[in-house]
Formats: C-alpha cells, structure tokens, sequence
C-alpha cells in the first residue's frame, strides 16, 4: 500500500502510522502528491512542531514536492535530555539486504532543527544494522544549530551513518544561517 500525502494532517498521520509500528516486517511506502507547509518562515507563534518518523524502512517518493517549515526545537536547559536522533526521519532501520530503503524526489526548506544529538535536516541517523540507504534527487536548506547543548553528528542530509551501504545521488543540502 502507498499512503498519498497531499496534506499537513496526512503528513503527520503517515508519521504517526510508521512511529506506531512495533515491528515493520512490510516496508513503508509514502508518497507527497502536493506541496506542504507546516509553518510560514520567522512564524514566532502556533508553531506546529515536527515528530520525527522513526525506524523509517520503505520508499519515500516526494515527487518533486516541497515539505517547508519543518520546526523542532529542545528547551534550552542543559538538563533536558536530548532527542537522541532528528530529522524528517529520525532514523532509518533498513535489514533487508535485498530491498533497500528510499528517499528520493523530496525537497526540504525552512527546516529549523535545533539542540539535539544527531541530526540531520533529512535523516538524523541510519542504524548500525541498516543494509542499503539510497537518497536521490534530495534538495535541502535548513538550520541546524544551537552547539551549546548539542552532542553527537549533524549534517544537512544525514546527521549519522552508522552501517550498511548509503548511496547519495545528484542531491544537496544548504545551510540557511
């Protein structure tokens, strides 16, 4: 099955499927069918806050569509725990070595993900046991900040590549500063 996506309530009700999931033994398969602004750039107030999609196996098919305005951001309390990982997709938990994970035709902008371990704008980490990642046709301008409390990896794809084989194909990331 593909979920269509064409909507901010289908784009957190497709996370909120994937993050339910205890154990995906059926890959996911998400695809945007229009453009999807969760909040407006310098918005200050009702900002939506993003849910990273977790244990991410599947094919995600933007379509050439633009998700904008991605927003997650920890208090600024050295006591808070971190998220450990966050990006769109959290992380990526791709075990079968024959069929492996996509993301591709997707464009981020807008994104602000901020105090956190690892991080990355598009995936924050793909698992140690992951087999194959493939990323392709990814076009991403985000803010990745706040060092003073944050640990680990970032990057504008992929805060952290543990394992496994990542192909990265005619994509980019952008820092927005």
């Amino acid at each position: 099955e593909i979920y269509q996506i064409g909507s901010v309530e289908e784009l957190y009700g497709f996370a909120g499927i994937v993050n339910a999931a205890m154990y995906n033994i059926t890959p996911f398969c998400g695809m945007l069918t229009a453009d999807i602004q969760l909040n407006e750039p310098g918005q200050t107030e009702n900002i939506l806050t993003w849910i990273p999609i977790k244990n991410f196996d599947g094919t995600f098919d933007g379509q050439g569509h633009t998700i904008s305005g991605l927003y997650r951001k920890k208090a600024r309390d050295k006591d808070t725990p971190l998220d450990p990982n966050l990006g769109f997709f959290a992380n990526i938990s791709n075990i079968d070595a024959l069929h492996p994970t996509r993301i591709r035709n997707l464009k981020i902008t807008d994104a602000t993900f901020m105090n956190v371990t690892n991080v990355g704008t598009l995936v924050g980490e793909i698992d140690s046991l992951s087999k194959e990642v493939i990323i392709e046709n990814c076009e991403i301008k985000s803010t990745l900040g706040d060092t003073a409390y944050s640990t680990g990896s970032r990057g504008g794809l992929v805060g952290l590549h543990h394992g496994g084989i990542l192909n990265i194909r005619t994509s980019s990331a952008e820092p927005v500063i």
